[in-house]
C-alpha cells in the first residue's frame, strides 16, 4: 500500500498492535517525504527507529510508545515500550534537523545521557512528551 504513496506526508497507525519494525521500514523506504508518524501502541523497537531515522530526514513529528495504566505504575512494572535511549540517539542522528514534536511514552531512558542528547540534538523541538518514562531523575 505505501509503495503507491511516495508523496505521503503523515501516517497515524496508532493502536495497530501488529505494526512492526518491518512495516515501519517499508513506510520509511517508500515515503521519503513523510513529516508526521504516529505509532502509539505499535510493536516498534530501536531497530524501527534506526530505519526511520535513515530514511525520513524531514520528520517533524514522531509519536511512539505505550502508556502504562495507573495500576502498572503503582505496581512498578517495567517499561511497556521497546524503545530505549539507544533508539532516541538513532532518531537524533537522522531526524534532528526538522523534528518539532517528540512523544515517547513509557520508554526506558538513561537519565543524563538521554535528556542531554534530546536537548542538544533536537534544536527545533517545540513539544516533548516523555510520559511514563523510566529513568528520568533530572
Amino acid at each position: 500500500l505505501v509503495r503507491s504513496c511516495p508523496s505521503l506526508r503523515g501516517l497515524d497507525v496508532s493502536e495497530c498492535e501488529d505494526l512492526t519494525d518491518e512495516v515501519l521500514a517499508c513506510v520509511a523506504a517508500n515515503c521519503p517525504r513523510i513529516v508526521s508518524t504516529k505509532l502509539r501502541y505499535c510493536d516498534v523497537s530501536n531497530c524501527g527507529l534506526e530505519t526511520l531515522s535513515q530514511c525520513a530526514s524531514q520528520l517533524q513529528e514522531f509519536v511512539c510508545g505505550r502508556a502504562r495504566s495507573g495500576m502498572q505504575v503503582v505496581e512498578g512494572c517495567g517499561p511497556v515500550s521497546k524503545i530505549t535511549g539507544v533508539g532516541v540517539a538513532m532518531l537524533a542522528a537522522g531526524c534532528s534537523q526538522w523534528l518539532q514534536s517528540l512523544t515517547l511514552l513509557s520508554v526506558d531512558l538513561e537519565p543524563r545521557a538521554s535528556l542531554r542528547l534530546i536537548f542538544s540534538s533536537f534544536r527545533t523541538l517545540k513539544v516533548l512528551d516523555l510520559g511514563a518514562a523510566r529513568g528520568l531523575t533530572e
